[in-house]
C-alpha cells in the first residue's frame, strides 16, 4: 500500500516507522497473552484450544487487513505502472518479468531479505540451545526477546532523521554496521558471560532493527529505478517479490538448522554437550549473525551508490512524461 499512498520518501519512513513501531509492541504482547488464552479456552476441549486460538488470530488478521484496505481507498495516487499513463495497455506477465530482472536494485534488496530471514529462522532454532548450553541459562533468551523491543522500538523511531541525513540505504550500512561489529566483538572474545552477551545482542538488536525496518523503503526506492530503466513501475511484481524472499529465506534457514542439528548427533537429554556441539551452537548463533549482517553491509554499501543517482533518475521521469503529455 505504501507506494501507492504517497511518492515522497520522507512520508515513506514516517509511515514505515508507524508500521515498524506497532509490530514491536505486538510482538511483545501476542506471546505474552497466547497461553492465558490457550487455558481460557482448554476449559472446554483442552484438545482443540491452540485451533480456537489460532482461528481467533485469523480472524483478527483478517479484519485489521480490511480495515486498513477500506480506510486507505481514495487517497490512492495515480502511480501508473506505465509511463504513458492510465490507458495504456496492461503488461503481459512476459513484459513484467523483464522489467524485474532488469531492475537490478529490486534484485539486491531481494537477496538482502532471503539472507536477513535465513539468518532469523536459523537463529530462532539455535538460539535456545546456545542459551541453555553456552550460557547456561534458557531464560537469557526471553530476557533479551523482551527487553529488545524497546531497543527496537527506540532505534525504529530514529528512522525518520536518519534518514534525512544519511537517506534510507545509508540508515541500512549504518544499522548493517552496527550488528556486524559487535557480533564480530562477540565472536573474538567468544562470550560466555550472560551480561556481557545480553549487552551486546541488545546493541546488536538497534542496528538490526534499522537495517530491517529500513529495507522496506529501499525497496520502494527501486520501483524509482525500475521506471527510470525499462518505463515501468511494475510495482505489484516487485513489492511481490519481496514477500517471495521472505518464504525462502525461513524455509531455507529452518532446514540448515535441522540439518545441523541431525548431523552433529546432538542428544537433546543430556545434561552436558561435548565441546564440538557446544561451539556449532556458538558459531550458528553468533559467528552466522556476523557473517550474514557484513553480507548485508556490503550489499547497502552498493545501493548507496545508486540512491544518490535518485534525483536524477526522478527528473528525467519526469521530462520523459512531460514530453509524452506535450
Amino acid at each position: 500500500m505504501q507506494p501507492k499512498l504517497t511518492t515522497d520518501r520522507t512520508e515513506r519512513v514516517k509511515l514505515g516507522t508507524y508500521g515498524g513501531v506497532a509490530s514491536s509492541i505486538l510482538n511483545a504482547i501476542v506471546p505474552a497473552v497466547t497461553m492465558p488464552l490457550v487455558a481460557m479456552l482448554s476449559t472446554s476441549n483442552p484438545a482443540t484450544a491452540f485451533t480456537k486460538l489460532a482461528a481467533i488470530y485469523a480472524c483478527v488478521y483478517l479484519l485489521m487487513g480490511f480495515l486498513g484496505i477500506l480506510g486507505c481507498r481514495g487517497y490512492e495516487i495515480n502511480d501508473y505502472d506505465k509511463e504513458k499513463g492510465e490507458n495504456a495497455p496492461a503488461p503481459t506477465v512476459k513484459e513484467m518479468f523483464a522489467a524485474l530482472v532488469q531492475n537490478k536494485v529490486s534484485g539486491v534488496v531481494f537477496l538482502i531479505q532471503v539472507v536477513k530471514m535465513l539468518f532469523s529462522s536459523l537463529q530462532g532454532s539455535m538460539l535456545l540451545y546456545f542459551c541453555t548450553y553456552n550460557l547456561g541459562n534458557a531464560n537469557i533468551m526471553s530476557v533479551t526477546t523482551s527487553v529488545g523491543v524497546i531497543f527496537t522500538i527506540g532505534a525504529t523511531l530514529l528512522m525518520v532523521p536518519l534518514h534525512k541525513k544519511l537517506g534510507n540505504a545509508g540508515v541500512g550500512v549504518l544499522g548493517a554496521a552496527i550488528d556486524t561489529v559487535t557480533m564480530l566483538i562477540l565472536v573474538i572474545i567468544h562470550v560466555s558471560n550472560p551480561k556481557i552477551y545480553i549487552a551486546g545482542v541488545l546493541i546488536a538488536v538497534a542496528g538490526a532493527s534499522l537495517a530491517t525496518n529500513i529495507l522496506s523503503q529501499c525497496l520502494m526506492d527501486s520501483l524509482d529505478y525500475g521506471e527510470w530503466k525499462t518505463g515501468r513501475k511494475n510495482t505489484a511484481v516487485v513489492m511481490s517479490a519481496y514477500g517471495i524472499g521472505t518464504k525462502i529465506g525461513l524455509a531455507f534457514g529452518g532446514s540448515i538448522a535441522a540439518y545441523v542439528i541431525g548431523l552433529i548427533g546432538f542428544d537433546p537429554n543430556a545434561a552436558t554437550q561435548p565441546e564440538n556441539i557446544v561451539n556449532i551452537f556458538f558459531h550458528m548463533t553468533i559467528t552466522s549473525e556476523a557473517v550474514i549482517y557484513g553480507i548485508m553491509l556490503v550489499l547497502f554499501l552498493y545501493l548507496t551508490k545508486i540512491e544518490k543517482k535518485l534525483p536524477m533518475m526522478r527528473a528525467e521521469i519526469a521530462a520523459r512524461k512531460e514530453k509524452q503529455v506535450q
